[in-house]
């Protein structure tokens, strides 16, 4: 059953091209399947995320304590949103560092207990396009010195954007 598991994984994972991985552990922490391939269908490195146990881990920890990001206005109900940063499972899947968050979720089983986490680990490609999006809107409302700054909670800059200030043609797209 986890084959078919991770096979449906790997589609969604080449489906919605910001996920570089999805995992989903027991609820004690311990792995049970993920994608086993990138975007493209090139092969993922699981050796050390299978060996993992997660219970001590802060996605683990916020799903199992039901710690969710909740806006109902926007449909976002039941996730934890992980930080921005470095991301450690991807960056052992793939074997180099890859930037991103994840999207983490229970699973419950019909009486409503946790049996699962189901962790989307997305890479920031899909913030920098948001990003991209934005700015193109603004400048054709002729805006064209705006910038746009993502700021994390320790005040770090994540995304500094402002393709005017260095003569970028946005209008040649």
């Amino acid at each position: 059953k986890t084959d078919q598991i991770q096979k449906l994984l790997n589609r969604y994972v080449a489906l919605y091209s910001i996920y570089d991985l999805i995992i989903i552990v027991d609820s004690n922490g311990n792995y049970i399947t993920s994608s086993s391939a990138d975007s493209k269908g090139n092969p993922l490195d699981l050796s050390a995320i299978k060996k993992k146990n997660f219970s001590n881990d802060a996605w683990f920890k916020n799903v199992m304590q039901k710690n969710f990001l909740e806006d109902a206005k926007k449909g976002l109900l039941g996730v934890y949103l992980g930080d921005v940063q470095v991301d450690p499972l991807t960056t052992s899947a793939f074997k180099k560092e890859r930037f991103g968050n994840s999207f983490n979720a229970p699973i419950y089983d019909n009486n409503g207990k946790i049996i699962a986490i189901i962790s989307n680990r997305a890479n920031f490609a899909w913030v920098e396009k948001e990003f991209q999006h934005l700015y193109q809107n603004l400048f054709q409302t002729k805006l064209y010195s705006a910038e746009l700054t993502l700021i994390d909670g320790n005040g770090k800059i994540l995304i500094d954007y402002a393709p005017a200030r260095h003569n970028f043609d946005l209008d040649a797209k």
